[in-house]
């Protein structure tokens, strides 16, 4: 087992979100109530992220806590992190250590992943287990099984994007998570249909693809009557499923291993729960034989669209290299040109500006190589998922880090921040030459 040290136990946490690029969950070990406690945002990101992960924190004697009787770094850690992860669950005999793991594994994997909480009282890390106990130990068989939808389901969903006009298909990052990127770009390559990433979805189909519509996204979302969620929920980041950004007569297909999130903000005419690469490898094969194609009306519409806004993108950039100060896209799109040559290095960004920019300035070929703040939006853990990524990847990482630079946005704020994003950005740009080089 390799164990690798970090001096905050956030970090770590957020280092063991290595299970998103793995599909196997990260581990993360605190000490006792504060280490914690600062364990507990990430385990809360990772949940909400939807990264399978298992965090174990040594806790105080039941008997101590139940009574409240007070003890050093005394918390009833169970309790407080049930409202945090996707299960908690307390190991009170150290022969059962080898079933709570396989508890814990299976229910990180399984649906819709998340982290899960190991308790373990003083008691229990002291305990000593007869060496019958072993056999308590042992493999998760087919921790997350394959799940499909019906026919019918499968039907509901084909007749919808038949008599669509304007088909949208917009991926999140659990189509990454899926490893669906070959049904996905099998879908997109027969039909056409225009599709818009999520941040960490890009490169599940190449930003470059000519069925792209990221810089008509407006329109492309504002006109769509048909939407097909694959792996992305209606939540914030889509305006809760609600006008203006969707038409209010829009239908939705989505593709959802978890049936709870159907409906959460609106309604789905063809909920499609399932696996997504499960499903996929159902409905690519019925919308082939249906025949459906984007109507060429519709795609000339988004071309003329992406081609406006390109053009005000590039019109942006050069204003901005013009300057004689540093700002984000004159700083960021050095980045982007070494993405494009390398294109499996991976980038971690985080931030405001730096992400969102970022994310619509730098392009992506390959799935699952952007990590961001994801669906929390929790700042701070850019570091600790640049870790996980170079240690489980052993590939050439950027950290793409703003959050410094909004936090001292109140002092000087001109001189400060350009300073900080100068120096930030030309270290990440020289590091990540030296590197590729």
């Amino acid at each position: 087992m390799k164990y690798y040290g970090c001096s905050r136990e956030d970090a770590a946490v957020d280092a063991a979100a290595a299970g998103y690029l793995t599909g196997k969950p990260g581990v993360a070990l605190t000490v006792s109530a504060p280490g914690f406690l600062n364990g507990l945002t990430a385990l809360a990101q990772a949940t909400k992220n939807c990264f399978p992960l298992i965090m174990i924190s040594g806790s105080s004697d039941r008997y101590i806590i139940d009574l409240d009787r007070g003890d050093y770094e005394g918390l009833d850690q169970y309790n407080v992190a049930k409202p945090f992860c996707k299960a908690a669950y307390r190991v009170d005999r150290a022969q059962d250590m080898g079933l709570a793991i396989a508890r814990a594994v299976r229910t990180a994997l399984s649906g819709r992943p998340g982290g899960v909480y190991l308790d373990l009282p003083a008691a229990t890390v002291t305990d000593t287990v007869a060496q019958k106990s072993d056999a308590n130990i042992y493999k998760v068989v087919d921790a997350a099984p394959k799940q499909l939808p019906s026919d019918e389901a499968i039907d509901r969903a084909v007749e919808l994007l038949k008599n669509a006009k304007h088909p949208v298909i917009l991926l999140g990052k659990g189509a990454a998570y899926a490893r669906s990127e070959d049904e996905v770009r099998e879908l997109v390559d027969k039909t056409k249909i225009p599709f818009l990433p999520k941040s960490m979805a890009k490169g599940v189909v190449p930003d470059d693809s000519p069925s792209s519509a990221d810089s008509a996204r407006s329109l492309s979302l504002g006109q769509a009557d048909v939407v097909l969620l694959i792996g992305a929920r209606l939540n914030w980041m889509l305006s809760n499923g609600e006008a203006p950004l969707f038409r209010e007569d829009a239908k939705f297909i989505q593709v959802e291993i978890d049936a709870i999130e159907f409906n959460s903000n609106r309604k789905i005419d063809a909920p499609l729960q399932g696996d997504i690469k499960s499903v996929l490898q159902k409905l690519v094969p019925a919308i082939e034989k249906a025949g459906i194609k984007a109507p060429q009306d519709w795609l000339d519409l988004i071309a003329q669209d992406s081609k406006k806004n390109n053009d005000k993108f590039a019109a942006r950039i050069s204003a901005s290299e013009a300057k004689p100060t540093l700002g984000y896209y004159s700083a960021i799109e050095p980045i982007n040109d070494l993405m494009q040559k390398h294109p499996d290095t991976y980038i971690i960004s985080e931030g405001a500006n730096t992400l969102d920019i970022g994310r619509n300035l730098v392009g992506m070929q390959k799935p699952r190589h952007r990590l961001d703040t994801g669906t929390w939006g929790v700042m701070g853990v850019g570091l600790g998922y640049a870790i996980a990524t170079a240690v489980e990847t052993g590939k050439p990482v950027i950290a793409l880090e703003g959050h410094l630079v909004s936090m001292v946005w109140k002092w000087k704020p001109f001189v400060v921040t350009t300073y900080l994003l100068l120096l930030s950005l030309l270290t990440t740009v020289v590091f990540t030459m030296v590197m590729l080089t």
